[in-house]
């Protein structure tokens, strides 16, 4: 079978479907991850060293799991763009 986790944020899919994720992995599924925003607005950093450090962590995390995709939308307006909702469907589909 194949597994689709989508998070919003960088650290989404760690924090809340890791463990359920390994066991579909151990299974013998195959697991996609995508990453959708940037997550640049969590945190005190500067927005470009806050993104990039979120990003590596988020690799870093996932990387027993899948290679994640990560689609860089800017955080805090994620449903409100028409065109943001077509890049996520273009990528699950």
């Amino acid at each position: 079978m194949k597994i689709l986790a989508i998070g919003a944020h960088p650290d989404d899919i760690e924090i809340f479907m890791f463990g359920l994720l390994m066991v579909f992995k151990k299974r013998g599924d195959e697991i996609f991850t995508i990453v959708v925003t940037d997550g640049a607005l969590g945190g005190d950093q500067s927005r470009t060293l806050l993104k990039e450090k979120r990003k590596q962590e988020a690799y870093a995390g996932l990387a027993e799991l899948s290679i994640p995709l990560f689609l860089n939308l800017p955080d805090g307006d994620l449903g409100s763009e028409p065109k943001h909702k077509r890049i996520i469907k273009d990528e699950i589909f």
